[in-house]
């Protein structure tokens, strides 16, 4: 699959409540009215506190889509929008 860069704000969530896979979700929500959920290779969709940092923000995310996932391969704020 190709790399691809999208664009808009990470957004944390608490998801699945109640099942093995509760927990909080970093979702990438774009202009367009698209969600992703995001992901690091390697690790579990929920609980990465990688994208701990970006809760909230405006951000720039290059990686994979696997709709309705986003493999995410690298990540930067856009704090000059």
């Amino acid at each position: 699959m190709a790399t691809i860069t999208r664009q808009g704000t990470l957004e944390l969530r608490t998801k699945n409540e109640g099942s093995k896979s509760e927990g909080q979700y970093a979702i990438l929500l774009t202009d367009e009215g698209a969600e992703f959920t995001l992901y690091r290779a390697g690790n579990m969709p929920m609980d990465d506190p990688f994208f701990a940092p970006y809760d909230g923000r405006i951000v720039e995310v290059v990686g994979v889509e696997e709709d309705p996932y986003f493999r995410v391969e690298e990540i930067k704020p856009c704090d000059h929008i």
